[in-house]
């Protein structure tokens, strides 16, 4: 089980739904920002996945965040 477990947080959800939707999400994004009209808002990923929500942005401090990536 921890080796799933492990999987599932590095690569994200075996539902093969939802990484349908989040590539085709990604795909969409690409389009419509290769095409969007100079001084048009850019597109998320988001905006073409209607079973996905944004995730919420997250205030880390410079020290938390060099101490995360060294793994203490």
């Amino acid at each position: 089980m921890a080796v799933w477990r492990a999987y599932r947080l590095k690569r994200g959800s075996l539902n093969i739904g939802r990484r349908i939707e989040q590539a085709v999400g990604n795909a969409l994004a690409m389009y419509a920002n290769g095409n969007r009209k100079a001084g048009s808002k850019p597109l998320s990923a988001y905006d073409f996945m209607p079973h996905e929500q944004k995730p919420k942005p997250v205030e880390i401090g410079v020290e938390d965040y060099l101490m995360s990536m060294v793994g203490r």
